[in-house]
C-alpha cells in the first residue's frame, strides 16, 4: 500500500461507517490485523488507529450530549404537568 500522505492512485478509497463505536471498532480491527499482516505500514495503521480513537471520543460525547438533552427535555416536560 502506498504511504497515506502521498497516496495518489486513481483507485476509489474504501467507503468506511464510522457510524456507530462498534463500526470503528471493526475498523481498528481491520487496521489492526492489516499492519500485522505487513498490508499497512505500521507508521500508518497507527495515525489512522489515533484518528478512530478522536472520532470515538467525540462520538461518546456526542451520545452522551444527546442523552442527557433527552433527559432535560423529559424532566422539564414532568415539571410542566
Amino acid at each position: 500500500m502506498p504511504e497515506l500522505a502521498t497516496q495518489t492512485t486513481d483507485t476509489p478509497l474504501r467507503r468506511v461507517n464510522l457510524s456507530t463505536a462498534r463500526h470503528m471498532l471493526r475498523e481498528w480491527k481491520r487496521l489492526y490485523v492489516e499492519a500485522r499482516n505487513g498490508q499497512l505500514r505500521l507508521e500508518d495503521a497507527s495515525r489512522l488507529a489515533y484518528l478512530l480513537q478522536v472520532g470515538c471520543r467525540m462520538y461518546e460525547v456526542q451520545t452522551l450530549e444527546d442523552r442527557v438533552v433527552a433527559l432535560e427535555t423529559e424532566l422539564e416536560a414532568t415539571a410542566n404537568r
